[in-house]
């Protein structure tokens, strides 16, 4: 449902996070969320998850929070940058903040 309101309203990936974040601030338990970006549909194929992102939350609120860009070492189709706001430029310093650590 919500991948269903980011593309009908086209708001960007953090706006999209907030609504997750205000979906599960109305369940009560603890509870974890997951959501992945990719270069396609075609996951037996040649596109690849571009982003992982993940919350976890107790009563409402948001106790952790995660998110990793995977720079799929190829140019993302433009298709796939107007969805999900992700440039090749974001993925590739995130790969030469890889290249630096090691």
């Amino acid at each position: 449902m919500l991948k269903y309101l980011w593309v009908q309203k086209h708001i960007t990936s953090n706006d999209y996070a907030n609504e997750m974040i205000a979906l599960f601030k109305s369940l009560k338990p603890r509870i974890g969320a997951f959501d992945t970006e990719t270069t396609g549909f075609n996951a037996g194929g040649k596109d690849q998850m571009i982003e992982i992102g993940a919350v976890k939350m107790k009563d409402g609120e948001v106790i952790e929070r995660f998110d990793e860009l995977i720079d799929p070492k190829r140019p993302l189709p433009s298709k796939i940058t107007e969805l999900t706001c992700i440039t090749d430029e974001m993925l590739e310093e995130e790969n030469s903040k890889i290249r630096r650590i090691k």
